[in-house]
């Protein structure tokens, strides 16, 4: 395979990628607080060292996450919080404290304000908010203070991170942060909302524009190949024939 084969061949590597991360965004269009990714891709340049020419592939070095707020519905369930603005709470999550947007909470057997999959939501101090055996009304504030008919009950922790985008993704719409990467106090503005969910910040109209964009490059670069790949066979026919 010569240089313009490899150069197609390293574009549909490429696009392949994207139609993986596209699907992905589609398939949780309707995952509470799920932020839709997208490709980065950079030019690589190869030194042909039998041309002395400089040849430009495309490669994809990583995926970038989109920190666009989605759309706050009520739910009617007064365990249920959104965040308005940027900024997560934080739970006590597997290997650690980890940090999320997905508010959809419950109540746990031990009386423990914990997110859909079990895991405690912390406060300030970095302890979990728990309530007593009484309390049946539950009130969070737009500051995180949790009380009840009883009183309050602790306050859930709201952070934020210079830089979103370095934040590491863990399944169940948890993420960490990278290695030595701080927390910092939420924007100004910042407030949590009860009874309501954030949605998906994923767009499916302009999702489904991608794919079929995407689609069609693939099949051009894999056309472009079969014709390349036939040129190359009349060349060394016609070869065979002198």
């Amino acid at each position: 395979m010569d240089n313009t084969g490899y150069v197609a061949l390293s574009h549909q590597i490429a696009l392949q990628k994207r139609m993986e991360l596209v699907a992905n965004n589609l398939a949780n269009m309707n995952t509470t607080a799920f932020q839709g990714e997208r490709v980065l891709f950079e030019q690589f340049l190869y030194k042909d060292v039998e041309t002395n020419r400089r040849v430009a592939y495309v490669q994809d070095f990583g995926t970038m996450r989109s920190t666009e707020e989605g759309t706050l519905s009520p739910t009617g369930n007064q365990l249920d919080i959104a965040i308005s603005g940027r900024g997560f709470f934080s739970v006590n999550g597997p290997g650690g404290v980890r940090y999320s947007r997905n508010g959809n909470l419950r109540i746990d057997r031990d009386a423990r304000l914990v997110t859909r999959d079990g895991y405690p939501v912390l406060d300030a101090n970095g302890a979990a908010i728990t309530l007593g055996p009484r309390d049946k009304n539950v009130t969070i504030a737009p500051d995180g203070a949790v009380s009840t008919e009883t009183g309050p009950k602790g306050r859930i922790a709201l952070v934020n991170f210079r830089n979103e985008h370095a934040l590491l993704k863990e399944g169940t719409g948890l993420y960490r942060p990278a290695p030595g990467q701080q927390p910092t106090a939420p924007e100004r503005g910042t407030a949590v909302v009860q009874g309501m969910l954030e949605g998906s910040n994923v767009k499916p109209i302009l999702e489904m524009s991608l794919m079929i964009d995407v689609q069609r490059q693939f099949e051009a670069a894999g056309r472009f190949q079969d014709t390349m790949h036939e040129l190359r066979r009349r060349a060394v026919d016609k070869i065979g024939k002198v």
